[in-house]
């Protein structure tokens, strides 16, 4: 199921008042995902994602070191005037500076303000943890940093962990839609990367298959030759007659 496809699944108001959102070390289910379409040229146009901008933030913590990467895309069809923008608009986490470990899918506006609406309190960033369909310890509290420099939520001044929604969004709406009427269509690098790592992965793949090829035709040969061996050895020995006793009634000593 991609990202087109999702379905949103809202958690209760409680559940997101237990974030975590400095950087957690890696666990045993969390991957660093590159799962964005290896090929983005043979990708349908109607399912590419064109991405207006690159920018990056700081985190959401004031304990945690480093910045953020991310991209605002949105479909590649989406010409600015529809009725409806966020359902062709999509945010991304691209890089982390530091530690930490994250998913690449992108994440529909729509969604995010779904789960944004629903709240009628302040809320923490797992609010938007079961966006992600793949686990990474740092998604929600990344994507909150990412939104809050869109101006999209805002964070309590004395409590930073802690956000609500930005009262007038006009302003990353009208820049949404001038990039797209500028025709802005940056590189999609995260693409790019995977199709080099999916490329070094089928190549490692092959040449797999090719030595256990080859072990397996020495194997056959190497069988063959001692087949031939064994052959030859019987073939070059001579043929003996054994020795029979003696009739003791055909001798001609009969005492």
């Amino acid at each position: 199921m991609n990202a087109r496809s999702r379905k949103t699944t809202v958690k209760a108001a409680a559940e997101s008042l237990n974030d975590a959102t400095t950087d957690k070390p890696l666990a045993a289910d969390d991957t660093l995902d590159t799962a964005t379409p290896n090929d983005e040229s043979a990708m349908p146009e109607g399912d590419r994602i064109r991405i207006l901008k690159k920018a990056t933030c700081p985190k959401l913590s004031s304990r945690a070191s480093g910045t953020l990467s991310y991209e605002i895309g949105v479909d590649a069809d989406a010409t600015g005037q529809e009725s409806k923008l966020p359902d062709h608009t999509w945010l991304r986490i691209t890089a982390n500076q530091s530690s930490g470990y994250f998913s690449q899918e992108w994440i529909k506006l729509t969604d995010i303000q779904t789960l944004i609406d629903q709240q009628s309190v302040p809320f923490k960033a797992i609010l938007f943890k079961p966006l992600y369909e793949r686990k990474g310890a740092n998604n929600h509290g990344f994507l909150g940093a990412a939104l809050k420099a869109e101006g999209l939520v805002i964070a309590d001044e004395q409590q930073p962990l802690v956000l609500q929604p930005t009262q007038d969004q006009q302003p990353f709406w009208e820049q949404v839609k001038t990039s797209i009427e500028e025709g802005i269509d940056l590189t999609d690098e995260v693409a790019q990367e995977n199709a080099r790592k999916e490329a070094r992965k089928q190549a490692r793949l092959a040449e797999q298959q090719r030595r256990r090829d080859a072990n397996a035709q020495k194997i056959t040969e190497s069988s063959d030759d001692t087949v031939d061996a064994t052959h030859t050895t019987e073939s070059a020995s001579p043929k003996t007659t054994p020795d029979h006793p003696k009739n003791p009634s055909l001798s001609t000593d009969e005492g």
